[in-house]
């Protein structure tokens, strides 16, 4: 979490709640406020920035949402969520990021105070939902110092993503073989990918080629078949699919659009 925190200011509190599973909106537009999330045991997905940004969320892990973000939720796993909608005084360049937190009990309890606040509106309650954000903030900023991940692991899977950078579109291409060239397990490779990019090895590739095959239909000049193998599938079903889940919608329709 960058400094320009320290010095963030909470002006509005347009909503502190709990967000039922299957209840809350799959596409967002411009998002008007900032907003902080921390799903529950169940939760499990993947949130698909327009900036092309991905960043995959599991049970009880936190999130943030920049203001003016538009994005797409695929969802994993069925759960719900809490969430704070607020506005600041100056806007701040942040990206989205997420945290696991150790004792993410206690950040949970933050959210359903600052959620009851704003059930019951007492006196101050504004007040109180402030005093939350604050303090969510500050457990932000401890656990990213604690969980800071060392370069040298960054340097450990740089021969995965250098390949995975220049064959992302090689159909055989496997996390056996990534992890062959990193000299660690695939496991371990996995847990690396996800703290780095929010994303397993296997979601990386498929990013890179969904990006890609975005830009061949955009261009006109290749029909789907050709995308689909351009792209490292051998059946255009299969492409289709992966497309369809990726952008929710079909390649043939986002051609129309």
């Amino acid at each position: 979490m960058l400094k320009i925190w320290n010095d963030a200011v909470v002006t509005d509190i347009n909503i502190a709640l709990y967000v039922a599973k299957n209840t809350g909106k799959t596409v967002h537009t411009n998002r008007q406020f900032y907003g902080f999330v921390i799903n529950d045991s169940q939760a499990e997905k993947i949130i698909h920035f327009s900036d092309g940004i991905s960043l995959r969320t599991g049970p009880n892990e936190f999130h943030f949402l920049p203001k003016g973000s538009s994005y797409r939720v695929e969802t994993l796993n069925s759960g719900g969520c809490w969430a704070i909608n607020f506005d600041l005084l100056n806007d701040i360049d942040q990206k989205p990021f997420k945290i696991s937190f150790k004792n993410h009990e206690t950040v949970v309890n933050i959210f359903k105070d600052a959620a009851l606040a704003w059930k019951e509106k007492k006196d101050f309650h504004n007040a109180l939902i402030k005093k939350c954000i604050y303090e969510i903030i500050v457990k932000v900023r401890k656990s990213q110092q604690q969980n800071y991940l060392p370069s040298e692991k960054e340097l450990l899977i740089k021969p995965a993503v250098d390949t995975i950078t220049r064959e992302f579109t090689r159909n055989n291409l496997s996390v056996k073989e990534l992890s062959e060239l990193c000299g660690i397990s695939e496991a371990y490779l996995r847990r690396i990918f996800i703290d780095k990019f929010s994303l397993s090895p296997k979601e990386y590739i498929i990013k890179l080629r969904m990006d890609y095959a975005k830009n061949l239909l955009e261009s006109g000049q290749f029909s789907i078949n050709q995308i689909a193998q351009i792209c490292g599938y051998f059946e255009p079903c299969h492409f289709s699919r992966e497309f369809s889940r990726f952008y929710g919608v079909s390649p043939k329709n986002f051609k129309k659009l």
